[in-house]
């Protein structure tokens, strides 16, 4: 009898699809659990810096945030190209609650569900965890940085959970159902923290990363919803998300995904299996937009060229953007990869201080980061700028060179965060021996809300209204007051009336001594 594949998708609200498999005994679930409290939503899987948005502003922009869960993905298509079946859930996507989620995922009657976590979701993804396995009786692995930091803490605080896949998780995945299978003992698997049978908590060897990128199956995205998945910067509708690369070899303190999940190490697939892939995508599911999620897609001008080349050579008429840095490109590249189709590149230029950019090992000279921008939008890019406030080092000053740096650079679009020590960092690391940090109540650990840290020299209040300054600033001298009154209204909502106050009459008193 032939190996047989079909897809079911829920007719209700296509909250999980699954593809079976003649002869798999295991059956897996792969889950993004809700993110959901009060009048918030929050964004985890994919994304390095983990963040809630309120409900309103959400509803405001009238466009996704959501980023497209392509890890989760990749291993979907592994564990069902050898034989098992796969389903996948996505509650944040849907805004679901834990009860319904919990609901929806009983009734599919898993054998082992994988599950990501971060750390200022985890005290709703504790919640999730135990009522999950109040509800049936299933193999409970989670995956995730703070998962990763924390595998041992969590195993002893939670006996719900049975093992932790540590780091890169899909070759793992596929080892850890492949034993559960054969009802062979986990010990065997590497880059996992589990249970043993009586109680003992055990971490196995850390698993390699996978340096043969192409040797996995394309993204499992036709088990997503995946239209819903993209940002608010997009040139065109639906947009697919791929990586030509994983890791960094960059060493920034703050980063957590290089120093947690993926490594230092740069890896590479080949130009032509990347622009292989874009071309079944442009067949299979026809998207407006393309968008490369890489660590930094341009960290080799050789390769970002040959991918380019083969775009052009192909002709291939697309839409594309992806995450950059400024000293890894130069007029010939940017040129090049315009025409190619890329319309927008990510800077990630953090802070208008020589001192604050020494500290965080940015390694960015502030001189070039003028004449990079211009040359971008120069060769028909638009630039994308993100910033932080409250690195080590920072001050009023060096957080105002910040703000004026981020106006004077003309750039297309912007984003200002606080900059958040997560557990497993540099940074982190810095913020507990000095002392700055101020919770250890994960729920805080949100940059686009408010800092969990204090500096002797720079207050948690001094970050939290230079924050908010920054914004003001660059909706008012872009002119744009409807976005200035839907972020004062929005910080009215979450913060209150005297916070909002606070931070207006800040603002204004900044403005008549500048």
């Amino acid at each position: 009898m032939d190996l047989i594949f079909f897809a079911v998708v829920s007719p209700d609200d296509g909250l999980f699809r699954t593809v079976l498999c003649r002869g798999s005994d295991m059956r897996v679930v792969i889950a993004n659990p809700p993110w959901k409290t009060g009048k918030k939503l929050g964004f985890r899987a994919n994304v390095r810096w983990p963040f809630m948005i309120s409900q309103r502003e959400f509803e405001l922009q009238k466009k996704a945030l959501y980023h497209f869960p392509l890890y989760h993905a990749y291993t979907a298509a592994l564990l069902r190209a050898h034989g098992h079946e796969v389903r996948v859930m996505d509650a944040a996507v849907r805004q679901q609650d834990t009860t319904s989620f919990v609901s929806n995922l009983a009734e599919l009657k898993p054998d082992l569900v994988i599950m990501e976590i971060s750390t200022p979701s985890f005290a709703l993804d504790v919640i999730t965890i135990e009522e999950l396995r109040a509800r049936l009786k299933v193999h409970l692995a989670l995956i995730g940085s703070h998962a990763t930091v924390f595998d041992r803490q969590i195993l002893e605080q939670y006996h719900q959970v049975d093992t932790i896949i540590r780091g890169e998780f899909e070759e793992t995945a596929l080892d850890l159902a492949n034993q559960l299978q054969s009802g062979s003992d986990p010990g065997a698997v590497a880059g996992i923290t589990y249970r043993t049978a009586n109680g003992e908590i055990r971490a196995t060897r850390p698993r390699p990363y996978l340096t043969e990128l192409d040797t996995l199956p394309y993204p499992a995205r036709e088990l997503y919803d995946w239209q819903r998945y993209h940002e608010p910067v997009y040139e065109a509708l639906p947009w697919i998300t791929l990586v030509s690369s994983r890791g960094c070899p960059f060493r920034c303190i703050f980063c957590a995904w290089p120093q947690i999940m993926y490594g230092q190490g740069y890896r590479m697939r080949k130009a032509d299996a990347v622009v292989d892939e874009i071309e079944y995508c442009l067949h299979q599911f026809q998207p407006g937009e393309f968008f490369f999620d890489d660590d930094t897609f341009t960290v080799q001008k050789k390769h970002v060229r040959c991918i380019c080349r083969l775009i052009l050579e192909r002709k291939l008429e697309i839409r594309w953007s992806c995450m950059g840095r400024i000293d890894t490109v130069d007029v010939e590249t940017l040129e090049l990869m315009a025409g190619a189709g890329c319309t927008r590149i990510k800077f990630g230029i953090e802070t208008g201080s020589e001192t604050v950019m020494k500290n965080i090992r940015k390694k960015i000279n502030l001189a070039d980061v003028h004449q990079t921008v211009q040359c971008a939008q120069a060769a028909g890019i638009k630039v994308h700028g993100t910033f932080m406030i409250g690195l080590p080092g920072e001050t009023r000053q060096t957080a105002q060179q910040t703000i004026d740096l981020a106006l004077s650079l003309g750039l297309d679009t912007a984003q200002f965060s606080i900059a958040t020590p997560f557990p497993g960092t540099e940074f982190y690391r810095l913020a507990e021996t000095n002392g700055w940090l101020l919770t250890h109540d994960w729920s805080k650990y949100d940059g686009a809300t408010g800092a969990v840290i204090s500096y002797p020299h720079f207050s948690k209040k001094e970050i939290d209204t230079y924050l908010a300054i920054a914004w003001t600033r660059l909706f008012s001298e872009q002119r744009d007051l409807i976005k200035l009154v839907r972020k004062t209204l929005n910080k009215f909502r979450v913060d209150g009336l005297r916070e909002t106050l606070r931070i207006i009459r800040t603002y204004f008193s900044f403005r008549r001594r500048s």
